[in-house]
């Protein structure tokens, strides 16, 4: 047989070279089986990595961590100062040598053994793969009733609901973007703290009519807040809010921005802002209950909200 006709039909058989570059930011939370589920699963594929940086955890998740380095193409570095969710991103973005992005929440795991196989369709598109989020069906301890139940209810949408407003639906916890898309954008780091980086990175690219697509792939969030640490974040995150709602740039289609704008137009925002004082500490003490209700979670957050925008 011609020697270039055997080179030509062995070429053609090899398999495409799928190349992974999974992103774990790590802040006071163990990786370890997070990073070894994963591992398994990337074996399939002709190179990856998987780097973990931690933004400056505790002594105490730096010591457990710290052995993923001796698991082949895992990184595990640590900053000796904290900068934030929108900048380890970004940092962790030029730290990574292949195309295919993956990032994902460090308090993840995975719940299926097809999970990597899932996204590699989509290596090498122009295009941010979500693939959701799920929680444990049962809530086996009631001091995280609160984070359980707005998860279960408002995050745990299927793919076909989510592709109805792709970029309202999406959050950072699992995508996959290709690394000069990724560069195209980047998280906006002038937003600190926790909440809503991930808005704004979705209407950065919906301002560019950079496509998101929504398929069922989800990590289940196992790193459940107390009531009282989701409501601390909860507040954290409505400065980041506020901050938008400023800009002008948010969609109408954004639940609590609705709502708000409705206040606004019909005169009741300060009614509502301090008309809702006396009541504050009784709706606290009840979303830390062990049956906490969403709906007065909502008018908490609206009422912080009114604060502050």
């Amino acid at each position: 047989m011609d020697k270039s006709l055997t080179f030509h039909c062995n070429f053609r058989l090899q398999k495409p070279k799928y190349l992974l570059s999974i992103l774990i930011p790590v802040y006071n939370f163990d990786v370890r089986q997070l990073v070894i589920d994963l591992h398994a699963q990337c074996l399939t594929l002709s190179k990856f990595e998987i780097l973990c940086l931690d933004d400056a955890s505790s002594l105490v998740f730096h010591e457990l961590n710290q052995s993923l380095n001796s698991i082949t193409n895992v990184t595990y570095t640590q900053l000796s100062q904290n900068i934030g969710r929108s900048a380890i991103r970004n940092k962790m973005m030029e730290m990574a040598q292949y195309p295919n992005l993956l990032f994902m929440d460090c308090d993840s795991a995975v719940p299926t053994s097809d999970y990597i196989s899932k996204y590699i369709p989509y290596f090498g598109t122009h295009q941010v793969v979500y693939g959701g989020r799920k929680y444990a069906p049962e809530l086996t301890d009631t001091t995280f009733a609160l984070r359980w139940k707005y998860g279960t209810a408002r995050e745990c949408l299927p793919a076909e609901e989510r592709n109805t407003m792709p970029y309202t639906a999406f959050m950072t916890n699992n995508f996959l973007i290709s690394k000069s898309g990724f560069d195209q954008i980047r998280f906006d780091e002038t937003l600190k703290g926790y909440g809503y980086e991930d808005s704004k990175f979705a209407l950065d690219l919906k301002k560019i009519a950079y496509p998101i697509v929504h398929i069922d792939n989800p990590l289940v969030h196992i790193g459940l807040e107390t009531a009282q640490e989701f409501l601390a974040k909860t507040k954290q995150g409505l400065d980041n809010l506020s901050r938008l709602i400023i800009m002008d740039i948010l969609p109408p289609e954004m639940r609590i921005y609705t709502t708000y704008l409705k206040l606004k137009k019909f005169g009741m925002k300060t009614l509502f802002k301090f008309g809702l004082i006396p009541f504050e500490k009784i709706i606290v003490q009840q979303l830390k209950s062990t049956n906490p209700s969403l709906f007065l979670f909502d008018l908490y957050r609206l009422h912080q909200l009114s604060k502050l925008a």
